[in-house]
């Protein structure tokens, strides 16, 4: 049956509040929507399945309390796709995934869920995908995002990272400084990109096996600690 916009947002609110878990979302013709209280300090784990494209965008926003997500399917996907939420001793797991037992036509093609998240800007995040591409935005509490296939993007970054792809450049601005940097990236095909700010101090560990490694941090004494690795790629460190 179909419901509209508004009584999803008001169920999703409900039922995260008491911290049960969340019923598949999905309407056809519309965007899934989702909207809950988020405690100050929650982990939060946003999930993709790999058979769906993903073009997750994803804002920290100051002063918040609560995660919006909003999952727009390609024309294709409309009635295949279902956002679950549900609360775990870890965190709040978010899954955009396809309905059980669907066996749709377009399996051998791919299509998008345009996925757009809001949510605190301190909030611990993890997302996960197969086909990107993933944008964070001004989340400065630890994030980790891993990828197989397209570009990682992060901008206004807290010094807290773990960025993963196979195929696809990463891209990482850090802005703010308020924990003891730890960097990881990874990729397999793809030039990495970091820019810190200045007066950033860490530990440098940069390989690229084929490609050139342009290390332009000046403090190299820690006590943070930056591991960039690229098989097929080269790799800038920068100041801004």
């Amino acid at each position: 049956m179909l419901r509209s916009l508004a009584a999803v947002i008001a169920c999703a609110g409900a039922l995260a509040i008491a911290q049960v878990p969340f019923p598949a979302v999905g309407a056809t013709g519309q965007a899934l929507s989702l909207r809950f209280a988020l405690g100050h300090g929650r982990p939060v784990y946003i999930d993709v399945e790999g058979k769906l494209g993903a073009d997750v965008r994803v804002y920290g926003v100051k002063n918040r309390n609560t995660l919006d997500l909003v999952a727009q399917p390609d024309d294709a996907l409309i009635g295949h796709v279902q956002v679950r939420q549900w609360a775990a001793s870890d965190g709040v797991h978010i899954a955009v995934e396809r309905r059980p037992g669907d066996q749709p036509s377009w399996f051998w093609q791919r299509h998008d869920v345009h996925v757009s998240v809001h949510l605190p800007a301190d909030t611990t995040l993890t997302l996960s995908a197969v086909n990107g591409p993933i944008h964070v935005d001004s989340v400065t509490a630890p994030l980790t995002v891993n990828l197989v296939n397209g570009p990682i993007s992060v901008e206004n970054a807290g010094a807290v990272l773990s960025l993963k792809t196979v195929n696809g450049p990463i891209t990482a601005e850090v802005t703010e400084m308020t924990r003891t940097p730890a960097i990881s990236l990874q990729v397999t095909n793809g030039p990495i990109q970091l820019t810190v700010p200045h007066g950033f101090r860490a530990i440098v560990d940069a390989h690229a096996m084929m490609g050139p490694v342009d290390d332009g941090l000046t403090h190299s004494d820690g006590p943070g600690r930056v591991d960039a690795h690229v098989v097929t790629g080269p790799i800038t460190l920068s100041e801004s």
